[in-house]
């Protein structure tokens, strides 16, 4: 069974919004990612006005991950949000080129 750990950190830029961060370290799959998917729920309740993933140590991704990834994207746009993606590994990198998801 695959593990992730979680980091969320949340703070105001400079013109006073919310920016919310999530660090993965693991791998992100079947069963790892409706951990995902409550911390993201929480995430995107708040409206933050830029949500950024941190990959820097996240290991694999599966089409699931990249499905919850999507289903981000599109709440973030729905509030006028920003997303990007920092940090990705190049196994990672793949399965999103792979899936067609755009990096920002």
């Amino acid at each position: 069974m695959s593990a992730i750990n979680i980091e969320v950190l949340r703070k105001k830029n400079a013109m006073g919004h919310l920016e919310i961060t999530l660090g993965l370290d693991g791998n992100l799959d079947n069963s790892t990612v409706t951990k995902l998917q409550a911390e993201l729920t929480a995430a995107l309740a708040a409206k933050p006005a830029q949500l950024i993933f941190d990959l820097a140590k996240l290991n694999y991704v599966t089409s699931s991950g990249i499905r919850l990834f999507l289903w981000a994207q599109k709440q973030q746009k729905q509030h006028q949000g920003e997303y990007r993606f920092d940090n990705l590994q190049p196994a990672v990198r793949e399965a999103f080129v792979m899936c067609i998801l755009p990096l920002s």
